[in-house]
């Protein structure tokens, strides 16, 4: 994947700027549905 955007920096940001804020976005996510089975099991 690197060498196919190797002449291109701004898709490689891209790339690792979708791939970080979407680990943000499924640890968010994961987070709260672990709460809230917290709470239903409470």
């Amino acid at each position: 994947m690197l060498f196919t955007y190797y002449g291109n920096p701004s898709k490689i940001l891209n790339i690792l700027e979708g791939s970080f804020f979407r680990n943000i976005y499924i640890s968010i996510l994961e987070s709260i549905h672990e709460y809230a089975i917290s709470l239903n099991i409470c």
